[in-house]
């Protein structure tokens, strides 16, 4: 029970950290006149990788975890369970979400709002504190499938919690985490979940321009 109440604490402090950062960058660009709106994704993003670095350093620090970069598993291996990962995930997406209608234009603002933030920062920043960092705490004291089906329900939350709340959502998201927890622990590097992560959300942008 105690590891279960250090994640959800990991978990609480990591989202009130990003909605300090937000705070504080909003107040300061609106006492120099400068529109927050414009890179309000960019902000986001950077604020979900400066917290999850400063919670995964101070684990590390103590020792609560390490981050597991390294794998002795064959690379054909973890080809195969990058791959499979990958169309589940697409599979998933549209079978929930569906087929997306929306239509970006790619200039400098798409550039920082949604290339940084979702293609390069998510995927290292969400895999490090939901995979390497909460899933990796509960794995050592429960079943490894209940590490992956909680820290994914937390990630599932991550989505959700900012904005007006989904259910589709929630399941969509929370499914996707299942399937990169599982190939962590497949893997056990967490290099595998973020070129996975990186792969989907690239995926997705492309779809849309």
């Amino acid at each position: 029970m105690k590891k279960i109440l250090v994640t959800i604490y990991i978990f609480i402090i990591y989202v009130l950290l990003i909605a300090l950062l937000i705070t504080f960058v909003k107040v300061l660009f609106d006492s120099i006149g400068f529109d927050y709106s414009s890179f309000v994704y960019l902000i986001s993003g950077l604020a979900k990788a400066i917290s999850a670095f400063l919670i995964m350093w101070f684990l590390v620090k103590r020792k609560t975890v390490s981050i597991k970069w390294k794998t002795k598993v064959p690379y054909l291996h973890l080809v195969l369970y990058s791959l499979a990962a990958l169309i589940l995930m697409v599979l998933v997406h549209f079978i929930i979400s569906g087929k997306s209608d929306v239509n970006v234009e790619f200039d400098i603002q798409t550039l920082l709002n949604l290339i940084i933030p979702t293609i390069i920062v998510a995927p290292l920043a969400e895999e490090l504190i939901f995979r390497n960092g909460i899933q990796e705490i509960l794995a050592k004291k429960f079943n490894p499938f209940f590490a992956i089906l909680f820290a994914s329900v937390l990630f599932g939350l991550d989505h959700v919690l900012p904005l007006n709340f989904d259910w589709l959502v929630l399941v969509n998201h929370s499914i996707s985490g299942l399937i990169l927890g599982y190939v962590y622990h497949l893997s056990k590097s967490i290099i595998v979940p973020m070129f996975v992560h990186f792969l989907f959300n690239l995926f997705l942008f492309l779809s849309i321009i």
